[in-house]
């Protein structure tokens, strides 16, 4: 979260007037939509297919909204206040005397197998480089 920032009053603003312009964008096709479902009963299953079409349509918009609000909630109320809260539990943490002990001895032991690879390692690496100086000077690549 340290990398994230809070919105500013100038872009808060500014994502208010563009969520207001996309609504009224979708009134007005909404209502287009609404005055191209006939009225006569001989067109009564057309009608109905647009009308279907557009509550769907709505019911969609609706879902989107009242999840991005849902999500924004959970957010604010529950996940940052507990997310603070996790953060200053996490710094009073301390562990017992044996746990470090232990983590100590590990330590060690990791750091010993690390210095033995590193020379196994360097001992690979100078025998591959000899066998490739023996293979050149002695033709066998041919």
């Amino acid at each position: 979260y340290d990398t994230e920032i809070a919105p500013t009053l100038e872009s808060t603003k500014q994502r208010i007037e563009q969520e207001r312009n996309a609504r009224g964008g979708l009134s007005k096709k909404l209502n287009e939509k609404i005055k191209q479902i006939p009225d006569e009963d001989r067109y009564a299953d057309q009608a109905v297919t647009m009308v279907q079409t557009i509550v769907e349509q709505v019911f969609g918009v609706i879902r989107c909204a009242v999840s991005d609000q849902t999500e924004l909630y959970s957010k604010s109320f529950f996940l940052l206040p507990m997310l603070r809260r996790l953060e200053g539990d996490m710094a009073k943490l301390d562990l017992a005397e044996e746990d470090k002990a232990r983590y100590r001895a590990r330590k060690v032991v990791l750091e010993e197998e690390r210095v033995r690879s590193e020379a196994i390692l360097k001992d690979l690496i100078w025998c591959i480089d000899e066998v490739q100086k023996f293979r050149i000077t002695c033709g066998a690549g041919d």
